[in-house]
């Protein structure tokens, strides 16, 4: 008889169970809202689509004849491509932006990608051939400019969703924004980029491999220690010149070494003792002390059923360059006697090693304070795409320390004809088209006030808070 019941009774309670654990899922799934709502009152979201035709060429169509495309082939992207500069994804999901209390967080959805890229010369040619298309280019400011306004709080959105059905954004790019104490001053160092998007820039790069698509953090890291070397003096002193060793605070998911930068910085002193005749010299003695500032942003990396979460960056999302740059706000202390070279190396086309020697200055957060800390969208580009955001026609001069040693180097090799492989041309063409601004005149340099658009937005940003 007790077996009998039992027979009957299995179904019944397998039923109470199910019903029991909805209701408890039911439960949690309120409570997660409950607690969310608590930092988002009411939902007030806006998607942004481009008005566009449906017969309307994709843009897909357009970039079939560029060369340094790709269709996505795993096991191709594996490997390093003959040509490869870096390796970049074009999202094709909705980017989601939302608001959850002072905090920025920004979804990205690396899924159902088709097509990746990995020259700079395929990096214009997409935007020259998407931002050409009247429609596009005029979603695109639209997007900038709701961006904008959503992350200084100019709008009264919690959420945005940006469609990229006919626009695509590369993920991914970014580096580090140095904030440096010098001289009982803060300052940030900047490189002065001498191809479009033309202006002052902090040390960005863009992603090397597949890992660093997924966690973007350790390639920021990389890119700094790459892109600057900061020297214990002057290279017109006569003391012994030692390249500072920064040191990274322990942080989770950051799994980047000083080390995996020593072979770059190894062949950057080669070159330079090869071609500046500098003695450079690596030492433990000289620490550089690093720490990673706050921030309130957060990235969520969606790809495939697994997620990774990045905090404490800023991101700046470029639909006029059709690009996304994540940041790592670090601080540190220089010594006075301290000094700054570009640390960045060049191999055209697989070719001989040069020395990019871009021009390197030191820029006053009080300055930065005064043109970018107004939590307004008036950032006033020069053009349509690859433009540069104009601040002031020249730089105030007690706001800048600029570090000359390469700056002469470029105007001894234009002087002498004399470079290695595409030198002569670069440096002729940064004289040509800045070399007013970067001639000294009554002991100072008449330095333009142009940013690049990445730079000029994480600026924005950060002193907006």
């Amino acid at each position: 008889m007790k077996t009998y019941v039992l027979y009957y009774m299995l179904p019944f309670l397998a039923f109470l169970t199910v019903v029991f654990i909805y209701i408890f899922m039911k439960l949690t799934f309120l409570s997660k809202n409950i607690k969310e709502n608590n930092n988002i009152k009411e939902i007030n979201s806006i998607q942004l689509s481009p008005q566009i035709d449906a017969n309307h060429q994709n843009w897909k169509d357009k970039v079939k004849s560029i060369d340094g495309i790709i269709s996505n082939d795993i096991p191709l992207l594996d490997k390093k491509i003959d040509g490869q500069v870096f390796l970049i994804e074009l999202l094709e999901e909705p980017i989601i932006l939302t608001k959850e209390g002072n905090k920025t967080i920004v979804n990205i959805n690396r899924n159902n990608i088709t097509h990746s890229l990995y020259t700079t010369k395929a990096k214009n040619l997409l935007c020259k051939k998407c931002l050409n298309d009247h429609e596009i280019l005029n979603y695109a400011k639209k997007v900038d400019k709701v961006i904008n306004d959503f992350i200084l709080g100019n709008n009264n959105y919690n959420q945005i969703r940006i469609d990229l059905s006919k626009m695509p954004l590369r993920w991914v790019s970014g580096g580090v924004f140095l904030v440096v104490e010098y001289k009982n001053r803060i300052w940030t160092p900047f490189f002065f980029r001498d191809i479009k998007p033309y202006g002052w820039n902090i040390a960005l790069g863009a992603s090397q491999n597949r890992d660093e698509l997924k966690n973007p953090l350790n390639f920021l890291m990389r890119k700094f220690f790459d892109e600057i070397i900061i020297l214990n003096d002057s290279p017109l002193s006569q003391s012994e010149l030692i390249c500072k060793k920064p040191i990274l605070p322990k942080i989770s998911d950051l799994h980047f070494t000083y080390n995996e930068s020593e072979n770059s910085l190894k062949n950057n002193i080669s070159l330079r003792k090869y071609y500046d005749g500098l003695q450079l010299k690596q030492s433990s003695k000289e620490l550089l002390p690093l720490k990673i500032e706050e921030t309130d942003f957060q990235i969520k990396i969606l790809s495939g059923f697994s997620s990774t979460e990045l905090n404490n960056i800023l991101i700046a999302i470029n639909p006029l360059e059709l690009g996304i740059e994540v940041v790592s706000v670090v601080k540190t202390k220089l010594k006075d006697n301290d000094y700054l070279l570009d640390g960045e190396i060049l191999r055209p086309h697989g070719g001989i090693a040069e020395l990019v020697r871009m021009p390197i200055a030191l820029i006053s957060h009080d300055y930065l304070q005064k043109s970018f800390g107004k939590k307004t969208h008036d950032l006033k580009y020069n053009g349509n795409e690859l433009s540069s955001i104009s601040k002031d026609e020249i730089l105030p001069k007690n706001e800048i320390i600029i570090f000359e040693w390469d700056i002469d180097q470029r105007k001894n090799i234009i002087n002498n004809k004399k470079g290695i492989g595409i030198e002569l041309i670069r440096y002729n063409e940064w004289d040509k088209n800045f070399g007013k601004n970067f001639k000294k005149e009554d002991d100072h340099y008449n330095l333009p006030g142009l940013f690049t658009p990445a730079s000029a937005k994480i600026l924005s940003y950060y002193f907006s808070k």
